[in-house]
């Protein structure tokens, strides 16, 4: 139940190239899609499903023209009645809040900010029937890197291909609606995304194939008599489009 780093690790050995320091950038972003939400409980096969849904992005970067700078990026996941044992319906929120530092590599036609920082991860399951939710709440590091290479430049226009690659680990709370007790547990993060994006002077527009995924491991006990919350995976697979001023 663990995700694999090999992606990251293999992102990370990008030759580093040079900085070019001619001016700052600032990029807020916007985008969305749809897509699968797929959810695996650990030992119980009667709570794995997968159903569609629907996905949303909203981000800000800046960089100094030596290419150091930070963002923040919200993203967003919704999912309707998956279906678990015993006949329950389950409706899935999964949200997360990206805090970040960046370096921002840069030459003629190729460009890969770096970028490390916290990330804030929530989980919420919600039965439809009986209306109770269970909380997942995560809190850790997250590094990510995002290579893109020019294809076509013509003037103020360019076509471009990227990646983001990233990968994290945090801490994770799990509460239960009705419950006092609240468990403790650790939570690994990571993110996968390729695509493509055209520059028309200030404006970019961009479709991506993108995924996130989550791995829960089985709690720490809680309670007399102690009981456990089985770990869980948890992913997002799907594709979006974006629409972002760059300045």
């Amino acid at each position: 139940m663990r995700i694999p780093a090999l992606f990251v690790a293999s992102a990370l050995t990008l030759p580093l190239v040079a900085q070019d320091d001619t001016s700052a950038r600032w990029r807020i972003a916007v985008a969305g899609g749809v897509g699968t939400f797929d959810f695996e409980e650990d030992g119980n096969t009667l709570n794995n499903d997968d159903a569609g849904a629907g996905a949303f992005r909203l981000g800000f970067e800046g960089t100094s023209h030596a290419g150091f700078g930070g963002g923040l990026r919200v993203e967003s996941f919704a999912a309707k009645e998956l279906r678990f044992g015993a006949g329950t319906d389950v409706d899935a929120g999964l949200g997360s809040l990206f805090g970040h530092f960046t370096y921002r590599f840069k030459a003629d036609r190729f460009a890969m900010p770096l970028r490390g920082g916290l990330l804030a991860n929530s989980l919420i399951l919600d039965e439809t029937i009986s209306d109770v939710e269970t909380r997942y709440y995560s809190g850790g590091l997250y590094v990510e890197v995002a290579p893109e290479f020019t294809l076509v430049r013509s003037g103020r226009t360019e076509w471009t291909l990227y990646g983001e690659a990233g990968i994290g680990s945090g801490a994770t709370q799990v509460e239960r609606e009705g419950d006092t007790r609240e468990w403790a547990a650790r939570t690994s993060f990571a993110g996968l995304e390729f695509g493509t994006r055209l520059y028309l002077g200030g404006i970019e527009l961009s479709a991506a194939v993108v995924s996130r995924l989550q791995s829960m491991d089985e709690s720490d006990p809680e309670g007399n008599p102690a009981t456990r919350v089985r770990g869980y995976d948890a992913s997002f697979t799907g594709v979006w489009l974006g629409f972002a001023v760059v300045f």
